[in-house]
């Protein structure tokens, strides 16, 4: 996310591959104990008569409707004991626990609905329409393990796409109010390398006489270790950002805080540090430095997205006492109103010369590479949704084609009394729409509690930031479309199936 890097090999580690082969046959025969159960207690007559499609074991809509009241509950409390014992893990049982508990509401969703739809789908698409609501009524509890199986993937599709969108406008209003300078000074390649090189002293000197410039911050980071944990410390001018800077600091005031830092020789943490080592505004922090060990006041603790380990930023005067070291890697310049930026530009390669090769950013030009950047990272999002709905579609065509091939008798009675092959492939095909439409919308109200729990759960006990609730309607517009479209052509390959069977091989058995 920081450094530019190229991948040169692609490592395959063999513990991962055998977890991931493990954890799939381990659920698949965890999911096949129930079917396997009631496979068993089948009595032969029964098995034996084709046609027939025999459930002893289907929960109640009322047990199914409690089962998923008390997996939500503990949903919510798994959520709950995460936030207050900062246990990581809690997360994920939340999300796990939310996901199961809004699977068992698949048969009560997909009674209601077809309940609710049976009419419609009648007026517009006859009687083949009717017969296809009804059929998913009668057996709702197969059927809704297609559901189960959409509303996973459409509900991680939401939660993904709204954690992401939540999280893409707060670094946007961050970037925003953080970044307030003109022009920002590197060395060239310095962040592709993350060395540490230096700029000129000279340089220094010439940049803050350049026509326009009323303020210079500088800045000056290192690695250290808090607590047996990485994180970054880092020297800033604490004036200049008192004066012309804008960092948001966790329910305190700005000015208030950096006067109280310059008088008292303290620090400023970011809200990650502070979440990692658990401090706050008025707690201190101890540092091992190359002038000894040395302990800090917290003035305040501020938002910040850059350093997911947590930094540590004192005046630029105090990191030089303590480190021995007076250097700048960067440095942010404040113009005053009204001043073209591109002629300062200009100056600040003449200024540095030929022989130094410097990098000055506009501001605009920064915020859009902030987001540039965070697009490209949350890009391999889009593969793990795309897998997410391929997966349900898979299921919905596996679903529909074996519960044609078990419905052989029903078809064959429809043909042989007149029914045609363009109505029974209406019937499957609204049968196939009726599920992503069901699964679809249960996955959106499944996708809001995800999302939830990743940005205000997981988010905070990982990476220890603020990110500020964001959700746009279209995105529900979109998935509700898009897996209603995908299951409907899902199931043209079932409906070509059953519109194929021939009345007289179906009922051979009669």
């Amino acid at each position: 996310l920081y450094l530019v890097r190229q991948a040169a090999s692609v490592r395959l580690d063999g513990w991962i591959v055998a977890m991931g082969v493990g954890l799939g046959v381990a659920s698949a025969m965890l999911a096949a104990i129930a079917p396997a159960l009631e496979a068993a207690t089948t009595p032969p007559a029964t098995a034996a008569r084709e046609g027939a499609f025999v459930v002893t074991r289907a929960p109640s809509l009322r047990n199914a409707t409690l089962a998923a009241v008390a997996l939500l509950a503990l949903a919510a409390l798994s959520a709950g004991w995460t936030v207050v014992e900062r246990r990581p893990l809690g997360g994920f049982a939340s999300a796990f626990l939310a996901l199961a508990g809004f699977a068992c509401l698949s048969p009560v969703a997909l009674e209601l609905g077809m309940r609710s739809l049976a009419g419609a789908t009648r007026r517009v698409f006859g009687v083949p329409g009717l017969l296809g609501a009804r059929y998913l009524l009668e057996t709702r509890v197969r059927s809704s393990v297609v559901v189960a199986a959409i509303l996973v993937a459409v509900g991680m599709t939401v939660a993904m796409s709204v954690m992401i969108g939540s999280f893409r406008r707060t670094v946007d209003q961050w970037v925003t109010q953080s970044l307030r300078g003109d022009l920002y000074v590197e060395p060239v390649g310095h962040r592709e390398s993350a060395s540490a090189t230096a700029l000129p002293l000279d340089l220094l000197t010439k940049l803050r006489a350049l026509p326009g410039v009323v303020a210079m911050d500088t800045y000056r980071g290192t690695p250290i270790e808090v607590g047996g944990r990485l994180a970054q410390a880092a020297g800033i001018d604490f004036e200049v950002q008192r004066d012309h800077g804008s960092l948001e600091f966790v329910d305190a005031d700005t000015r208030a805080v950096f006067d109280r830092a310059l008088a008292t020789s303290a620090c400023v943490v970011t809200e990650s540090f502070a979440h990692r080592h658990r401090v706050a505004a008025g707690d201190s922090v101890t540092l091992d430095v190359p002038a000894g060990r040395v302990r800090l006041a917290i003035a305040g603790v501020f938002y910040d997205y850059s350093v997911d380990a947590g930094a540590v930023l004192m005046d630029r005067r105090l990191f030089a006492r303590l480190w021995g070291v007076d250097r700048t890697e960067s440095l942010a310049l404040y113009l005053a109103p009204g001043t073209d930026p591109e002629p300062v530009r200009q100056a600040i390669f003449a200024a540095a010369g030929p022989s130094t090769f410097l990098s000055a950013t506009p501001n605009q030009a920064l915020r859009a590479r902030v987001l540039e950047v965070f697009d490209q990272t949350f890009r391999i999002t889009w593969a793990l949704q795309a897998i997410a709905v391929i997966v349900s579609v898979l299921g919905v065509v596996g679903s529909l084609t074996a519960l044609i091939l078990q419905r052989a008798r029903e078809i064959g009675i429809l043909r042989a009394v007149g029914a045609a092959r363009s109505q029974v492939r209406t019937m499957v095909l609204v049968e196939s729409g009726l599920l992503g439409a069901v699964g679809a919308l249960l996955g959106c109200a499944a996708g809001v509690v995800l999302a939830l729990i990743l940005v205000h759960v997981i988010n905070k006990q990982f990476f220890g930031w603020t990110v500020r609730w964001s959700l746009d309607p279209w995105i529900f517009v979109q998935a509700v479309t898009l897996m209603i479209v995908t299951s409907t052509l899902a199931g043209f390959l079932p409906a070509r199936l059953a519109a194929g069977r021939l009345a007289r091989e179906a009922l051979r058995m009669e």
